[in-house]
């Protein structure tokens, strides 16, 4: 070996590299090391073995491959080769090390994909063992395969060990921003100023760094290599990506202020609190589904429907708020409108700041807060929970003051339920009857841009008032029969299994759906009245460039092999014991109604909640064609649209002079504008939950809680939906289908037959629980970003929602 003044990774192996760092750091160290070639090894084994004992005379050693083959530019064939690891300095230890690694390295010779000096030229490199490990793992000094400017850390800190993240059996991740202030982290501070150090050393490099820190706080370099999936990768501009961050960082700050009719010093957002966007439109969604989201939904349709309920008005406040082109919703806000609204302001006060407090500590509560952190409804735990209050600051009068407005409210609900109920149905038959009336016109009207644009604005208005509100209140009421059907289930008044079989009696859209899917695959049914029926539905409801399901021929393919089942007709009756024991339990709370009446309207809920959707999605379907129409008379695909606002294209649905090339100027502007915005932030890395401005700086994914559906447990091969989009035809029988987000135009999957279903995104109250609970499919909505990209890399899984997990099994299940 031979010290050098550079390092240049084409012509050094890991041994190479480790020899010419060890006396140049300074924030680091490189453990002693001995290195040997194959051929040296082969013909002097004893000799090699003395030497090694010589140099290690104490502790355990490690002996690792060190291979030109496998820390190069164009490649780094990460862990290809074989390293032992804590070994004691024993020759029948050691020869077996070295032929283990010999072996791998024949290996590579056997299968072609050799290229190095050849096999008796490769290097067996030794070091001492590293003790005392606190955490370990890889860092790369820019995010892989976009070179977004992040220290991106994948670490173990719970065995000890040195192998774990590099074999996939452990992994959390944090992104440090390189406009990070470092020195503010105390437990990442010394791993920073080492990495700085080593891109110091190797100037201009993008490195891939294994590394270790004990418990002394001594951070050790097990590796250094350039990161070869980022080899061929522009460079993001450093400087502007900076000026994101802190512009994200100053809007941040505003929000959080003090609002003046709002309770809460200040606010958290979460990407799936209330309403769910990330399950809805996606994580980082196209300016069309989010403007479209934001106008149907999130501006001011959401919180009218809650107050007509009792809840606390919070006019004017918008729900959802857009950082880096990633939707957020503002909690403050949120927690606010799930207040009853004759309570005290003083009250309010106090309940929302623990609310956003809880989710500050429970962040991967964020997609389940209605269950875990708020109480937005009276069930027949409530007064048990309540008591949780005295310990954070709440006198019993406070507590008795809101457990009363809490039951109040929830009586007046159970009570007008059926008005309520025939009112917003009165309102979603309106909606059908306005829709297919204004379509009827259009029919007969000129295709002009201009009418399609004004046809979709109607269609659109319609939505809210008719669609969105009955729909927002049937989904509340749909919530508080959860509420009431699971504090039964808890207070062992119902089984499990009624708990189950209840869930699956209830007859949806989704049902009807199925059964229809199996009379046009048996010839009962002819394919134009199914289309009729379901063509609006498409798999991303406010997505432009997804298909309906009128244009997705392959929807009908492999129908000879893949047969739909026609899903049992549940007949479910409440044993009148049971029902006498809820009237006991209504009673002992002072809920309006009786046993009968409470079943009655569980199932009514959940039914009106995904008969009110379905209409809602019709609506929003059409008025997405007529825009790609009016997009398509003006020279714009969907592709191109989808980039636009809403605002923008709907400025010309009464044009005052119908001029063609000035809206397809001001269109493209909107289209080019927001794809610029979507390149400037795709270096921009953030969190799924925001509690202050640091998370725009270290950004660490939570591992999330998912929701189990069911009680069974299934074991199969991972289909994803990219998977599934590329197919000619969907067989998904015997395959878990892994997907991001689904909404109700995923409903065709469950005609398909799948073994499981494991979601991104998702709660316990999501469309997709309730279609799995309905179907009697195991499922795990809304696993989070940690547990589903290990999912992704999997090839088999098991699913088992009775122990309440899922994991990634390897090639031998």
């Amino acid at each position: 070996m031979h010290y050098r003044n550079n390092m240049d990774f084409r012509f050094s192996s890991k041994a190479d590299v480790l020899e010419w760092l060890r006396p140049r750091v300074k924030h680091s160290c490189v453990e002693k090391l001995y290195v040997c070639t194959v051929d040296r090894w082969m013909k002097d084994a004893d000799t090699v073995f003395r030497e090694i004992q010589k140099e290690f005379p104490e502790g355990r050693i490690v002996m690792r491959s060190s291979s030109l083959q496998e820390d190069g530019l164009t490649g780094s064939r990460a862990g290809y080769f074989k390293s032992v690891l804590d070994l004691p300095v024993l020759f029948s230890r050691t020869e077996a090390a070295a032929a283990a690694i010999i072996d791998s390295y024949k290996r590579a010779e056997r299968d072609g994909t050799g290229g190095g000096p050849g096999t008796d030229r490769e290097q067996i490199l030794v070091q001492s063992q590293t003790g005392n490990i606190r955490v370990s793992g890889v860092v790369f000094t820019r995010q892989i395969e976009t070179n977004a400017p992040y220290y991106v850390i994948n670490y173990d800190d719970r065995s000890g060990r040195t192998d774990t993240v590099t074999g996939g059996m452990e992994g959390k991740v944090i992104y440090i921003s390189h406009f990070a202030d470092a020195s503010s982290d105390a437990r990442w501070r010394g791993l920073i100023r080492a990495v700085k150090e080593l891109e110091f050393l190797f100037k201009g490099a993008v490195l891939d760094i294994e590394f270790a820190i004990t418990g002394e706080g001594k951070v050790v370099i097990f590796q250094v290599r350039p990161l070869a999936a980022n080899r061929d990768i522009a460079m993001p501009e450093d400087g502007f990506t900076r000026h994101l961050i802190e512009d994200m960082v100053k809007k941040f700050s505003r929000f959080s202020q003090r609002v003046p009719h709002l309770a809460g010093e200040t606010t958290v957002l979460g990407d799936m609190p209330d309403w769910n966007p990330s399950e809805i439109i996606g994580s980082r969604p196209n300016t069309l589904d989010y403007t479209m989201y934001s106008f149907i939904v999130t501006d001011e349709v959401w919180h009218e429907a809650r107050s007509s309920l009792g809840y606390y008005d919070v006019y004017p406040a918008e729900l959802m708020l857009s950082f880096g082109k990633k939707p957020y919703i503002d909690a403050r806000a949120s927690f606010n409108s799930f207040t009853p609204a004759d309570m005290p302001h003083e009250l309010r006060e106090k309940l929302v700041n623990y609310y956003l407090d809880k989710l500050r500590k429970n962040p991967a509560y964020q997609d389940k807060v209605e269950f875990e952190i708020l109480w937005t409804c009276y069930d027949f735990l409530t007064a048990k929970k309540l008591n949780i209050l005295s310990k954070h600051g709440f006198s019993s009068a406070d507590i008795d003051t809101f457990s009363k407005a809490l039951k109040g409210l929830t009586n007046s609900i159970l009570k007008d339920s059926r008005g309520i109920t025939e009112h917003d149905l009165k309102q979603v038959k309106l909606l059908t009857e306005r829709r297919d009336r204004i379509m009827r016109f259009y029919g007969k009207s000129d295709k002009t841009p201009w009418n399609s644009l004004h046809t979709a604005y109607g269609i659109l208005q319609n939505c809210k008032r008719f669609g969105t509100f009955p729909f927002s209140r049937q989904a509340r009421l749909a919530f508080i029969a959860k509420s009431f059907l699971i504090s039964l289930r808890k207070e062992e008044v119902v089984s499990e299994e009624f708990y189950h079989d209840f869930l699956n009696s209830i007859r949806t859209v989704a049902s009807e759906f199925n059964d229809d899917f199996y009379r046009l695959q048996n010839g009962e049914l002819d394919k134009d009245s199914f289309i009729g029926q379901y063509g609006h539905l498409r798999a991303g409801t406010y997505d432009i460039t997804t298909p309906r399901y009128d244009s997705s021929s392959n929807l009908f393919d492999g129908q000879a092999d893949a047969k739909a089942v026609r899903r049992p007709m549940y007949g479910f009756n409440a044993p009148k014991k049971v029902l006498k024991n809820i009237d006991k339990l209504m009673e002992l709370h002072g809920i309006h109604g009786n046993g009968a009446y409470l079943m009655d309207f569980m199932r009514s809920a959940v039914r009106n909640r995904e008969c009110a959707k379905f209409e809602f999605t019709r609506s929003l379907s059409d008025a997405l064609e007529l825009i790609a129409e009016a997009g398509k008379m003006l020279g714009f695909d969907r592709e191109q649209l989808c980039h636009a606002d809403l605002p923008t294209i709907m400025k010309f649905r009464n044009p005052e002079h119908g001029d063609s090339d000035y809206a397809r100027k001001i269109i493209k502007q909107s289209i080019d504008r927001h794809k610029k915005e979507r390149e400037w932030y795709d270096a921009v890395i953030l969190p799924p939950v925001i509690i202050s401005e640091r998370d725009f700086y270290y950004v660490e994914p939570y591992e999330a809680i998912p929701n189990f559906i069911t009680r069974k447990s299934v074991k199969g091969r991972i289909i994803t939906f990219d998977e599934i989009k590329h197919m000619k035809e969907h067989v998904l029988e015997g395959r878990i289908v892994l997907l991001e987000n689904a909404d109700p135009g995923f409903d065709w999957i469950f005609t398909k037959r799948p073994l499981g279903i494991v979601t991104k995104y998702g709660g316990v109250a999501s469309h997709m629980s309730i279609r799995c609970a309905e179907f009697g499919i195991p499922a795990a909505i809304g696993c989070g970003d940690v547990i589903y990209d290990g999912l992704k890399k999997a090839k088999l899984v098991e699913l088992d929602c009775m122990r309440k997990t899922v994991r990634p099994l390897n090639s031998h299940g």
